[in-house]
């Protein structure tokens, strides 16, 4: 009789499993099913039962092993099958069968010795303490080892009054498991209730014998037989108390007690003195414990304790090790020196500038605070091509951004366009960085680039603010921001009526203002100061005007901190601003100079995923809330170079391709730091026109009819159905940044 072909194997191996029979109930239910059948037909039902049963993610393991079992008695397997191989080769998984018998094995080994325990402490058995409808369908190893700490804690009585209490308790608490059947969780509250109890009465008499000596003798066991051990009654209750707040001369005392009575302490008794007391690891057999113990005993009373700590760590918990050093380095054999690699990146920065802005802009930084440097970017926006694409970039991004959100206009910003390529180029730029980096205060060349959005003003829009970035309260008492330099990019040619307005030389007198400003009453305490209104007329006459800077196409500007900026009232022309945000971050990578801000590690995920951070360089969050989503066109601008990949916060800044790198364009060489720096910018620009050829054919993809493409036409030189058109590209690209380099 062919069972698979009725479909009674799986009912069968369905009634077994669910009805949760233990192994004799199991091998009885098997003998009826097989009774009567051939050799050969009993062996093909076996094993589709052992093929149905590894299906089953409950209560299959006894099923499993008495199934095997059976086949394997008298090598009953040959009745179908030439080889073991070739019936676990049937039955798909022999590892896995193994893995279900062992552990089948395990189980009732536990569940014999957990009845065995029940029998012996208490006269009933395990079922008659945890009927069917009060138990679990199968008995966790948690459970029975729970279940045998309990029996040996207490009386029959006292352990079903707290296990009935421990349930009553959990069925109350909300969110917890409401059922009537025991679980772990209930035995494990009234192990600890008996825990308590113990401990509590352990601590009472001890009392009473104290203050009564007449009386009769102590014995610091509980009544009811809860540990049947031969404990010393001198170290039971330290080790039930948990020995708790010891001082060295209480440990002395212990010790002294443990050296002549502690051979007699039972292993659970000895891992708790051990473990709490000692601070050994406590993860072996008795008589491995008991040899370290006295060990130590001797070592602590010979006066080699720290000696025995340092040879054999691996004995000590890892709070216990005399030299935790050693233990923080897990499998790595020797610590490395602490050479940080800031000492050795040292430079003038008056050099950097000389080597890469106009002459005389160092001289007018000191002087002004604020300095717009011409022709950083001329190798991008000096090329009619290549500009024709930053321009056709700033319009995708504008063409999807809303002009206002929450009844809140967007005044001149793209507040979608985070990751533009053009955005990653100029924060990957390496004169950018190091000037920068030459114009801190601390000249702190750990920067990374925050993500954030850009300027894109249309014509009559406001655009008006005047204010510093930081709080001036905290700068002045802490100088906390005062290294946080400010950097633009400017991608238009700005007029003097639509451009950022500064009070050069404002640093000088930022203190002596703002004394008048708290004796006025106006002073502010927030992550940013606005001036709007606080910086008088009388202020102008006495500090200076704000004055604007307008600043050329492919220039930057520069400004510290601790400057009052902004912007002219109304937008009279497009104008576009790049912020590449550079902000240090610590060496341990951890922090960045402003707390409030995101970390080094929040940032890494944004700049690896293209996601807007949650805060912005302030530490205020969006007042828009931020883009929301991803944009799905995106495209991550390849790796340029390890210090550009660092800037992004792909690399840390102690990487030693970026050490190399660092030494290189801070280095004293002229030469080699503009090779380098040619270098870079070429892959840039070759990465840029890769990238931004992708970007826009996944924007047509993933928008559609509603993509920016459909719109108008995109450059000429850029053809987007050409594949191999980036070529020539590419080719312009290479002589272009060349020339401007030589």
């Amino acid at each position: 009789m062919r069972l698979t072909k009725f479909g009674l194997v799986p009912a069968l191996v369905s009634t077994m499993v669910e009805g949760a029979l233990s192994a004799t109930d199991v091998r009885e239910e098997l003998e009826k099913h097989v009774a009567g059948m051939t050799a050969e037909g009993e062996v093909e039902t076996l094993t589709s039962i052992l093929q149905n049963v590894l299906n089953h993610q409950r209560q299959r393991d006894t099923l499993a092993r008495v199934v095997w079992e059976r086949l394997t008695e008298g090598e009953r397997w040959r009745a179908s099958f030439q080889s073991l191989e070739a019936l676990e080769l049937v039955l798909g998984d022999g590892e896995q069968l193994e893995s279900i018998v062992a552990r089948s094995i395990a189980h009732e080994r536990r569940l014999t010795q957990a009845d065995t325990v029940l029998r012996t402490s208490w006269d009933c058995s395990l079922a008659s303490v945890f009927p069917p409808n009060q138990a679990q369908p199968e008995f966790s190893k948690h459970f029975l080892e729970n279940v045998m700490v309990l029996v040996r804690m207490s009386t029959k009585a006292e352990g079903l009054e707290c296990l009935q209490r421990a349930r009553q308790n959990r069925m109350l608490r909300r969110r917890s498991r409401n059922t009537h059947q025991f679980i772990p969780t209930d035995l494990k509250e009234a192990i600890e209730e008996l825990g308590a109890r113990t401990t509590a009465q352990l601590r009472t008499a001890e009392l009473e014998a104290s203050v009564a000596p007449e009386s009769t003798e102590f014995d610091p066991r509980p009544a009811g037989n809860s540990c049947a051990c031969s404990c010393p009654k001198d170290l039971l209750p330290e080790v039930l108390g948990g020995m708790s707040n010891v001082d060295r001369e209480e440990k002395d005392r212990i010790c002294g007690i443990l050296r002549e009575q502690g051979s007699q302490l039972c292993h659970r008794h000895l891992r708790g003195v051990m473990g709490k007391l000692l601070g050994m690891g406590t993860n072996h057999s008795n008589e491995v414990l008991q040899d370290r113990m006295q060990k130590y005993l001797h070592a602590r009373k010979s006066g080699t304790e720290r000696a025995l700590r340092t040879r054999m760590p691996g004995w000590f918990l890892g709070g216990s090790r005399h030299n935790k050093d050693h233990a923080l380095l897990g499998m790595w054999k020797f610590k490395p020196t602490d050479n940080d690699i800031g000492g050795s990146i040292t430079f003038n920065p008056r050099k950097i500038f000389e080597r890469h802005a106009p002459p005389g802009a160092y001289d007018r930084w000191l002087v002004d605070g604020t300095v717009i440097l011409d022709g950083i970017f001329h190798y991008l926006m000096s090329s009619p091509e290549i500009f024709a694409l930053i321009d056709r970039e700033f319009d995708l991004y504008k063409y999807h951004t809303r002009e206002g959100m929450h009844g809140k206009k967007r005044n001149g910003w793209i507040r979608t366009m985070f990751y533009a390529v053009i955005q990653q180029v100029v924060r990957q730029d390496p004169v950018c960085y190091a000037l920068n980096v030459a114009s801190r205060p601390d000249m702190n060349f750990r920067l990374i680039s925050y993500p954030y959005y850009t300027k894109d003003t249309t014509a009559g829009e406001n655009t008006g603010f005047k204010h510093l970035d930081l709080n001036v309260p905290r700068l002045l008492s802490e100088g906390r921001g005062i290294n946080i330099v400010q950097c633009s990019v400017s991608v238009d040619n700005e007029e003097s009526d639509g451009c950022t307005i500064v009070v050069p030389g404002f640093h000088r007198n930022i203190r002596q203002w703002w004394s008048r400003v708290e004796d006025r009453g106006n002073a502010a305490n927030g992550l940013t100061t606005c001036a709007s209104k606080i910086y008088t007329r009388e202020d102008e006459e006495d500090f200076g005007c704000f004055i604007p800077t307008p600043c050329p196409r492919g220039g930057i500007r520069i400004t510290r901190p601790d400057i009052l900026h902004g912007s002219t009232p109304v937008s009279r022309l497009r104008r576009r601003t790049i912020l590449p945000c550079y902000i240090a971050v610590s060496p341990d990578h951890d922090k960045l100079e402003n707390e409030e801000c995101e970390t080094w590690g929040q940032l890494s995920h944004c700049h690896r995923t293209m996601e807007a951070p949650t805060l912005s360089t302030s530490g205020f969050g969006f007042a828009y809330g931020g883009p929301g989503i991803r944009f799905p066109a995106g495209v991550l601008l390849e790796s340029s170079s390890a210090i550009g990949d660092a800037i992004s916060c792909l690399r840390r800044w102690d990487d030693a391709l970026v050490v190399e790198e660092l030494g290189i364009l801070f280095g004293t060489n002229d030469t080699s730091a503009l090779q380098y720096v040619q270098r870079v910018r070429q892959r840039l620009v070759d990465s840029y026109l890769r990238a931004v050829k992708a970007v826009f054919e996944m924007e047509r993809k993933h928008y559609g009819v509603k993509s920016f493409a459909h719109c108008g036409s995109f450059p000429d030189s850029f053809n987007m159905e050409d594949e191999g058109s980036g070529d020539s590209g590419l080719t312009d690209s290479e002589s272009h940044v060349s020339n401007l380099e030589s």
